[in-house]
């Protein structure tokens, strides 16, 4: 990974034999690199990939002229193998019921670049996941938020190493309910922060982290218990469903707002809160007033308009209906899954091949094979894959 004028490689754990791919990338201007192969790899120089067994062997990275030639040397497969990082990333997450495990992906290519097993061995309350540039680097990092059934954790793994570099409690310790995570610019000071919703059992409260405060001076900076810059209701205090929680700058005043789906046993109520002042831009429901499976949603340009438009899914106990909002305004609807399926979906928007428009993202929900699809505003495929073993149906989470 070439970043500024240095060289740098990150290894990761791998648990089988497995070939590995290097692609040769500045980071900063985005330029690929020559690539020269070693014996027992072989190069295409004009898309500069270089694939080599996991026995010891060495490639040759030559960067351009303004930085200096480096030999990066990869160790057998039973020590650790190198990978190099891409600069977009997203990441899946499996649901309450068996250990915790979350995926995180190359988002150009879908290569898997590392797997994190968040809050301690044996933790099977599932997790919630984001993805955002937290510390400032110019990598995103992995933000993870506890499952029901566990303290409100949040954990945040820096996007380089995957590593976590914090964690701190989003609520009370005793609420048990589970925490819903997005993350964006909310503050308008260019950093990421955190955004976080209480779960079932707790009234919808909405918190947002700074990430600026989280990590003024980079990845081993900030309080170790912080406080919420805003704390909000973005219910009616006493509803119990929770709430889940995206952040996308929908009004275009260059401070990213809070999209909040209302959780199960409440109406399908969205709202979105100015980030500027916590003021109401919307509130509309996204389905028939008398379904009450919770709503999970997401937000971000998907037809390169230049306005940002609102995502939807039923959470639970409802097929995968996805609909595609202008502000209130339903401009598309499509079925991400079998419509005759009942176990719902989660979704996401993430610009993943870099081209300017954001896709979506959908995952499974309980009940259901562990599938993953990559969407169009209208529903077309891009890209559909299996992101657990084919007998895993506990859920899965998308960030």
């Amino acid at each position: 990974m070439v970043r500024r004028s240095s060289l740098t490689v990150r290894p990761a754990h791998f648990n089988i034999p497995a070939r590995i791919t290097l692609r040769a990338e500045n980071l900063e201007t985005r330029d690929a690199l020559s690539v020269t192969a070693p014996a027992t790899g072989s190069a295409d120089l004009g898309n500069p990939v270089v694939t080599y067994p996991g026995d010891p062997s060495t490639v040759t990275v030559v960067p351009p002229a303004s930085t200096t030639p480096a030999t990066v040397t990869s160790p057998s497969v039973t020590d650790e193998p190198l990978v190099a990082q891409p600069r977009e990333r997203f990441a899946v997450s499996t649901g309450p019921g068996s250990l915790t495990q979350v995926n995180v992906y190359d988002s150009a290519t879908n290569a898997l670049i590392g797997i994190i097993n968040p809050f301690g061995p044996g933790y099977t309350g599932g997790a919630q996941v984001a993805t955002a540039d937290v510390t400032g680097d110019g990598v995103q990092d992995i933000i993870v938020a506890a499952g029901p059934g566990s303290e409100p954790w949040v954990e945040v793994y820096d996007g380089v190493t995957l590593k976590e570099i914090k964690s701190f409690l989003a609520y009370e310790p005793t609420f048990t309910g589970g925490v819903g995570i997005a993350a964006g610019d909310v503050t308008g000071d260019g950093r990421a922060d955190i955004v976080t919703a209480a779960g079932t059992g707790g009234g919808p409260r909405i918190n947002v982290y700074s990430g600026a405060a989280l990590f003024p001076d980079g990845a081993a900076s900030g309080p170790a218990s912080p406080s919420p810059t805003e704390s909000f209701f973005a219910y009616d205090p006493n509803f119990r469903g929770g709430a889940n929680v995206a952040v996308a700058d929908v009004n275009g005043d260059g401070f990213d707002d809070i999209v909040t789906g209302a959780g199960p046993g409440g109406g399908p109520h969205v709202e979105v809160f100015s980030g500027k002042d916590l003021g109401l831009i919307t509130s509309f429901f996204a389905y028939d007033p008398s379904f009450t499976g919770g709503v999970s949603v997401a937000a971000g340009d998907l037809n390169g308009d230049g306005r940002v438009e609102i995502v939807t899914s039923p959470e639970s106990n409802g097929a995968a209906e996805i609909r595609v909002f202008n502000l209130d305004t339903a401009v598309s609807t499509f079925y991400a899954f079998d419509s005759s399926e009942r176990t719902g979906a989660r979704v996401a928007v993430k610009d993943l091949n870099g081209d300017g428009d954001f896709d979506l993202i959908v995952s499974s929900g309980p009940g259901a094979a562990p599938e993953v699809k990559v969407l169009s505003a209208t529903g077309t495929q891009i890209r559909d894959f299996p992101a657990m073993p084919p007998d895993y149906t506990d859920g899965l989470f998308v960030g």
